[in-house]
């Protein structure tokens, strides 16, 4: 049985943006670590300016291109932006891949107006742990390491841990028994140590 349909990526960024739009705010947001830049069609409906940054520039960001939506290829410890240039600054799975991660997040504060959000896969989780820390040797954080760089940061911040996997079957029944049963064990304690991600949001 195949997860990582299209289908599936749908209905999995479907769960994720719908955990994290909640705390979207102001006119313009820097995604940091956009990759191709798809993400931006989610964003649209949030904000009224878009600008995707990534490591490595992706021939896919021309698609979605236009007046409001830009793209550039940078380094998130070294983000080339005025302070305060941005309303909502957010990264989703890419600290984990830069050098120093604090120094990343400093970059972050330093060019958002308000609110940082941050989005990492947690390693312990049994399925990500074999699929992407073990096989593909992403160094995903721990719950703990998180959450010891978003308190670095000094700033009124809150923590989020929910979970992102979809039912691989299409009818909707199953759809919606996965999401309650997904949304139940998000509120049992001792399944919060290996539930898929975490997620904070942080105020300046």
């Amino acid at each position: 049985m195949q997860f990582n349909t299209p289908y599936n990526v749908i209905r999995y960024k479907d769960r994720v943006f719908s955990k994290v739009s909640p705390f979207f705010y102001g006119d313009s947001l820097l995604d940091c670590g956009c990759g191709n830049g798809q993400d931006v069609r989610i964003y649209m409906k949030y904000f009224k300016r878009i600008h995707g940054m990534d490591i490595e520039e992706s021939p896919d960001w021309k698609n979605y291109s236009n007046e409001f939506i830009s793209f550039s290829k940078g380094d998130a410890q070294k983000l080339d932006f005025p302070d305060e240039s941005f309303d909502t600054v957010m990264e989703k799975d890419m600290l984990h891949h830069v050098s120093s991660p604090f120094d990343a997040l400093k970059e972050m504060i330093r060019v958002s107006k308000k609110r940082i959000i941050l989005i990492e896969a947690n390693r312990y989780n049994p399925l990500l742990y074999i699929n992407m820390t073990l096989l593909k040797n992403h160094q995903h954080f721990t719950q703990r390491y998180f959450k010891k760089i978003v308190i670095s940061s000094g700033l009124a911040h809150q923590f989020y841990f929910f979970s992102a996997r979809c039912c691989p079957l299409k009818a909707k029944i199953f759809n919606d028994f996965y999401d309650v049963f997904h949304n139940f064990l998000e509120k049992i304690p001792f399944y919060r140590p290996i539930i898929e991600y975490n997620m904070a949001v942080l105020t300046k």
